[in-house]
């Protein structure tokens, strides 16, 4: 195998070369010049040169000279091996110089290696001869002259590439719906698109831009940050921030920013920026959509919870009320009998104990306001009449320290609403104002009338698009933190000190309104004050009707049982028997049972007479509202009177048909039992009851 001299300044051009000889056994060596190369051949042995013809030091022309004027080294055999394209002017200085193989750029192997074979085994002898220098002068100079006319066209058509290239990437960027730009280390802007501009709402030149100019304050060290991180990764880095533009709008943009990895000088970095705003809203408003359903679920779970506690602890609440009605009695009637100073104690005492299951009757009461469990008496209401009366009220009980304003709208429409509960929403929310302001503060009422769309009623869990009269209660106390919103309508939440505040205020103003279809809303900052706003559903006017009115008590001479049957049907014992009680001492016959399906038997037979069924609602197997649909059927005209503590959902649709549904709320008292059931028999005989 030859020892192969490869000559070529152009790295890989070589490696190609010495590979290719490789594969046919060869012995390569390199020279990236014909100095270096006319060196090597002087200093050991080589079979064959393949040269290129254009190198700097000493190209492949002078070297072959300087071969054919050495006697030692005059017949190796040469191979061109060029780019060059006057092919003419190639051939003639070839032959001049005793050169009979040429190759060109880019080399085929097949090519190659016929051209070596042939230049090792059919070498054509090359006497020393000496060329004549101005001839070969002249052909050297026009093959470098074409050379360089050709480098000339390649530029030319290079910068006519460039031209087209930057123009259309101008075209992209002017048209882009991407700001884009290109700025240095320190942010200054050297180009940027109109888009950027339109997003920036600047018509200033780009090279007048400074990115710190435009920033939010707050997000400059991160966009510091972003250049810091993108100066040191080829794919740069990206951001969120906020821009303020000079109109004073506050935008929210994506920022990409990377390095230009050609730059020699100072750094220079391309970006995009995109206009996030409407993204970032919407975001926020599923957020703050989500939050609100997340509230509303934990406030119905804690209405359910709240209403079963409430149901069991009214049960025992009757049981305690009535069963110090009968201590009462009792010992009425035993200081009758045998005077002693001491009865006075124990009376009070039992006033004691009265007492005090009155206030816990009264907890368990705004416990079922809260979890929509209670039953409601709704009358058309006007809110400005409404709020103005409690105003006048709350003027002359909430101290002269804190200032009360009530600013009425004036025509809004009416709402259907139970009034002593909405008058109790404006209370609790007064109240809760008056002791957040302290001494000096304000506190401000203010009504009117707005419409929510679709938009807005999401935003509001459980409102339907309408109209709405809105109740809002301002104050400029110390506010609350987001936190604190958070859990402000759940029962027994408070902020205040201890034995300052049961916890029930806001959660029963919740329950009173969203019993009615509206919504609560709290906007609060901390050092700045609260408003809640109370949004009650306005009444059309074809949905208005006058409200039931409110039967008198009745006498003690309704109060005469005169041998009437009641059916008594209550699950708890110990209130069954409290029940039954206080009916038979008032000369009523009792049938007392424990389900209604047991009440249901007895009144299928028709020869049991019954005067008024008395039942609880919530009962298990069958509910009381189920038992009086089936004893409509069998008994249409018998009289039903339903008592409990936790009505709920199970009386909203008895009444559907008209009428007016008679109620008695646990825990009841002897008299109100007896009121309630003098009443339901009275109407039974009311034509238009």
């Amino acid at each position: 195998m030859a020892r192969v001299l490869v000559v070529d300044d152009n790295a890989a051009n070589r490696d190609l070369v010495v590979t290719l000889l490789g594969y046919r056994g060869h012995t390569a060596l390199e020279a990236a010049d014909g100095k270096a190369a006319l060196a090597i051949a002087k200093s050991e042995p080589v079979d064959l040169i393949i040269t290129d013809l254009l190198m700097p030091d000493m190209d492949g022309y002078e070297l072959v000279r300087e071969l054919r004027a050495d006697p030692d080294l005059a017949e190796t055999p040469v191979i061109f091996y060029t780019a060059y394209y006057l092919q003419d002017e190639l051939r003639s200085i070839a032959s001049t110089l005793g050169v009979g193989h040429r190759l060109s750029k880019p080399i085929n192997p097949e090519d190659l290696f016929r051209a070596v074979d042939d230049a090792l085994h059919t070498p054509t002898p090359v006497a020393p001869v000496a060329v004549p220098v101005a001839e070969l002068d002249r052909e050297h100079l026009r093959a470098l002259s074409g050379k360089l006319v050709r480098k000339v066209e390649e530029l030319e058509q290079a910068e006519s590439a460039l031209e087209a290239s930057e123009a259309r990437f101008r075209a992209l960027a002017e048209f882009s719906p991407l700001g884009i730009f290109s700025m240095t280390a320190h942010g200054e802007v050297s180009y940027a698109n109109p888009r950027l501009m339109e997003i920036c709402a600047l018509t200033r030149a780009a090279g007048e831009l400074k990115w710190d100019s435009i920033v939010h304050p707050e997000d400059r060290e991160r966009l510091r940050v972003l250049i810091a991180g993108a100066s040191t990764t080829p794919a740069g880095g990206s951001a969120r921030l906020r821009l303020l533009r000079p109109d004073g709008e506050q935008r929210w943009v994506a920022m990409q920013v990377a390095p230009v990895a050609d730059a020699t000088e100072s750094p220079i970095f391309v970006g995009t920026v995109e206009d996030v705003t409407e993204m970032i809203d919407a975001q926020r408003e599923r957020e703050e959509m989500e939050g609100r359903l997340r509230i509303s679920e934990r406030l119905e779970s804690l209405g359910h919870l709240s209403a079963g506690i409430a149901h069991d602890f009214n049960n025992v609440l009757a049981v305690i009320v009535n069963c110090v009605e009968f201590v009462e009695q009792g010992l009425s009637e035993l200081e009758r009998d045998y005077p002693d100073e001491r009865w006075a104690q124990l009376h009070e005492d039992a006033a004691t104990v009265s007492s005090a299951a009155a206030r816990a009757a009264e907890l368990t009461h705004r416990l079922l306001v809260f979890a929509r469990r209670d039953v409601v008496r709704p009358v058309e209401v006007d809110v400005d009449e409404m709020v103005e009366s409690v105003a006048q009220l709350l003027t002359r009980t909430i101290g002269e320290q804190v200032q009360l304003n009530h600013t009425r709208s004036g025509n809004l429409h009416p709402v259907l609403a139970d009034r002593s509960q909405l008058e109790q929403v404006i209370m609790n929310l007064v109240v809760n104002a008056r002791d957040a302001v302290g001494e000096g503060g304000t506190v401000s009422i203010t009504t009117d009338e707005v419409r929510l769309h679709e938009r807005d009623a999401a935003l509001h869990a459980g409102a339907m698009p309408g109209r709405y009269v809105r109740v809002t209660v301002r104050d400029d106390g110390a506010g609350m933190s987001s936190e604190t919103i958070a859990q402000a309508f759940e029962p027994f939440f408070t902020t205040k000190p201890v034995g300052q505040g049961t916890g029930l205020g806001l959660s029963t103003v919740y329950g009173i309104v969203a019993r009615m279809g509206g919504n609560v809303t709290i906007d609060s900052e901390e050092g700045v004050g609260t408003s809640v706003q109370v949004y009650l559903p306005a009444l059309a006017a074809d949905r208005r009707r006058a409200g039931a009115g409110v039967a008198a008590v009745a006498s003690a001479a309704e109060r005469a049982g005169a041998g009437r049957v009641i059916l008594v049907a209550e699950d708890d014992d110990e209130l069954r028997a409290v029940t039954a009680r206080i009916l038979t001492e008032n000369g009523y016959v009792v049938v007392p049972v424990s389900r209604g399906t047991e009440a249901l038997a007895l009144l299928s037979d028709e020869s049991k007479v019954f005067d008024l069924l008395l039942s609880d609602v919530v009962m298990p197997q069958m509910s009381g509202r189920d038992l009086a649909e089936r004893t409509a059927s069998i008994r249409p005209s018998l009289p039903v009177l339903f008592m409990s503590g936790y009505a709920g959902q199970h009386l909203n649709h008895v009444g559907d048909a008209g009428g007016q549904i008679d109620f008695l709320e646990k825990p009841f008292s002897p008299s109100s039992l007896l009121s309630a059931v003098a009443r339901a028999l009275r109407g039974s005989l009311d034509p238009e009851h």
